[in-house]
């Protein structure tokens, strides 16, 4: 989907989407989810964006620690989200619910593990994010990330790999594990 996208663009594609995720979850409809979960890609950097109604929160999770107001940070996509999903809810009969996150502000979250410097990361922070959030504020919540930790994020970029590559729904297994293999072939013909 395109920014330069018409709106009614926009929400038809954002209400696909929301409505296949839904499928091929166990939730019988929107009336029982307390939180929802959005990953972001946004100028080459990943983030993710959470509402939860239980909590009453809209969060911006983000490892990068650049200063800034959210819309400088994040043009317009908060507000694009409470937007869409408002939108979407109120299709849904979520009257409720869609009336309460028009009331609620994003909000940055001020993780102690974010990093000054690194964009190359976001998408491993993300995914460790998305993992391990539960709608708690930064003080409630410990993900295991620490601050500068180059082991770390190495670890977990290994391991989120690992799964990708082996995924049921990974297209390419097949053909990736068979490159491995001529691979591992001609590095051992090589020793």
């Amino acid at each position: 989907m395109s920014i330069s996208s018409s709106q009614d663009e926009r929400q038809s594609w954002f209400d696909r989407r929301l409505d296949e995720e839904l499928k091929s979850t166990h939730h019988v409809g929107t009336r029982t989810i307390d939180m929802f979960i959005f990953p972001i890609l946004h100028k080459g950097r990943y983030y993710m964006m959470s509402v939860s109604f239980k909590d009453g929160r809209f969060d911006v999770i983000d490892s990068s620690s650049a200063s800034g107001t959210n819309k400088d940070l994040y043009d317009g996509a908060p507000q694009e989200l409470n937007d869409l999903l408002s939108v979407y809810l109120d299709s849904k009969q979520q009257t409720l619910h869609a009336f309460r996150l028009a009331s609620m502000k994003p909000k940055r979250m001020q993780m102690a593990w974010r990093n000054t410097t690194s964009t190359l990361d976001s998408a491993v922070f993300t995914m460790r994010h998305m993992e391990s959030y539960t709608g708690k504020s930064c003080r409630n919540w410990d993900c295991g990330l620490q601050r500068r930790n180059s082991q770390q994020l190495l670890e977990l970029r290994k391991r989120f790999m690992h799964n990708i590559l082996l995924s049921e729904v990974n297209e390419q297994m097949q053909d990736i594990a068979y490159c491995v293999g001529q691979y591992d072939t001609q590095r051992l013909a090589q020793l």
